[in-house]
């Protein structure tokens, strides 16, 4: 039986034609236009994010192709379980932090530096992760004991956001073409969107860190194919001002997609910084149907302080009043979650095993000749993503629906449980799609590990006197 990953690799753009019109005839019906009405074509959804994933103004394909190499990569099963193995250490090093001993560990931290020197680019992907586990614990421990000291930080900074490199998008439009990571997330958030505004001819998105605007294209192709006509507004709410002309250029690249297919559409950004600044957002004159959109902590999003999500997040609600928030999250991130305050050590084993999962994922799909593509993405992504996590433990994550007051979860529904289970299916096959009915929330799931949590919110209904 052909691997439906290589069917994706090979031909992407032509081998699912078929099974995407009936899939989209079947779960993409009623409240929605049958597809004999429709003027575009549903079976292009799928492929509209990947080409406008491609079309950035920025990635350099000359300079991308210097980072294939054929040479397959295989994973580790299990960690390693000798006595001085690097996992050993690492799980020292987090019990040496988490009880204050500082001693000890930077001694660990310093044993850990000779084992896994410049591991980031060579060795196998546990070697690789172990070493950016090293620097995370490495990071904190500075920071503790300059903290003590009462001086700044004498830890290596993490990139700041803002920095659009080659590098970064090629690692973006990686994980976009070869994983369901992304298109998960925004598939799964634009259907609830567009059944929150089925009956709407104006719709509002108010999007926090819309980055290159990959999500939003087969949305606008949804919304241009109403008989009744739509127009589309999308108003970009930045957490980091060095994002602003990422931003601008991303709005530019919507206008000149939207003008391609017909579709009435305007932009507008704002920085954010306080839950007020939502009161400056200029107000519609046609009613537009608000709906607010969110992804956080993800492997392929920048990097925001759960403060900052949740500002976005009260903001958007106490002021703007959406008809629905689709909130998509890494979940070990789930902010939706209500438990008891873990230990520092309790969170470390718990990242190493997301961690682990996400990268056996991206391993097998980035098998083949995609080697050096895994190491870049863990180099732009993964690493970034695991220094930042532990340096800002605790994060607030416990705190029960942050910003969220006046909204509930609301189901998933079956067309979207359907489409979610179509497109992982096209990827390797140890993807799957967990619902959750009772949390309400659709999991993009590795194995026997949740990895990415979608959920959909809308504003509490109150009982009839």
């Amino acid at each position: 039986m052909e691997d439906p990953l290589s069917s994706l690799h090979h031909h992407h753009h032509h081998h699912h034609q078929s099974y995407l019109a009936e899939f989209y005839e079947s779960c993409l019906g009623n409240p929605f236009p049958s597809e004999d009405d429709l003027c575009f074509s549903k079976d292009r959804l799928f492929q509209i994010e990947t080409e406008f994933a491609r079309s950035l103004e920025h990635s350099d394909q000359d300079g991308a192709s210097a980072f294939l190499e054929e040479s397959p990569l295989s994973l580790p099963m299990q960690m390693p379980g000798e006595e001085t193995s690097p996992i050993d250490l690492l799980l020292m090093g987090a019990e040496a932090i988490d009880v204050g001993d500082w001693g000890a560990a930077s001694g660990i931290m310093a044993r850990l530096n000779v084992m896994l020197p410049g591991k980031e680019n060579g060795g196998g992907p546990f070697d690789r992760l172990a070493f950016y586990f090293a620097q995370a614990l490495d990071l904190r421990c500075s920071d503790s004991i300059c903290g003590m000291l009462n001086v700044a930080s004498c830890g290596n900074e993490i990139a700041a956001s803002g920095h659009d490199t080659t590098s970064t998008i090629c690692a973006v439009q990686m994980v976009q073409e070869l994983s369901p990571y992304m298109k998960f997330a925004h598939f799964t958030a634009n259907q609830a969107i567009l059944e929150a505004t089925w009956s709407d001819r104006d719709v509002h998105v108010v999007d926090f860190d819309i980055m290159e605007g990959i999500q939003w294209p087969p949305l606008m192709g949804d919304l241009a194919a109403r008989d009744s006509g739509c127009s589309l507004r999308i108003t970009a709410v930045i957490a980091h001002p060095g994002d602003a002309r990422r931003s601008s250029r991303t709005g530019r690249r919507l206008k000149e997609f939207a003008g391609s297919i017909g579709l009435d559409f305007e932009f507008d950004q704002f920085i954010m910084t306080k839950e007020e600044d939502f009161r400056n957002v200029k107000a519609d004159g046609c009613h537009r149907a608000i709906v607010a959109n969110c992804m956080s902590h993800q492997v392929h999003t920048p990097h925001r302080s759960p403060a900052t999500v949740c500002t976005f997040l009260k903001g958007v609600t106490t002021i703007m009043s959406p008809k629905v928030v689709s909130l998509v999250q890494d979940e070990l991130h789930d902010m939706t979650r209500t438990h008891a305050k873990a230990s520092f050590v309790d969170f470390f084993c718990e990242a190493v095993h997301h961690y682990m999962a996400v990268s056996e994922s991206l391993a097998r799909g980035f098998g083949g000749g995609y080697g050096t593509w895994l190491k870049l993405v863990e180099n732009e992504m993964l690493g970034p993503r695991i220094m930042e996590c532990l340096r800002g433990f605790p994060s607030g994550a416990d705190v029960d629906r942050p910003g969220l007051d006046g909204y509930e979860t609301g189901p998933i529904s079956e067309k979207n449980v359907a489409q979610a289970k179509f497109l992982v299916g096209l990827f390797c096959r140890d993807y799957w799609v967990q619902n959750e009915k009772e949390r309400r929330v659709l999991s993009l799931c590795w194995r026997s590990r949740p990895i990415v949590t979608a959920s959909i919110w809308a504003p509490i209904r109150k009982a009839a006197v």
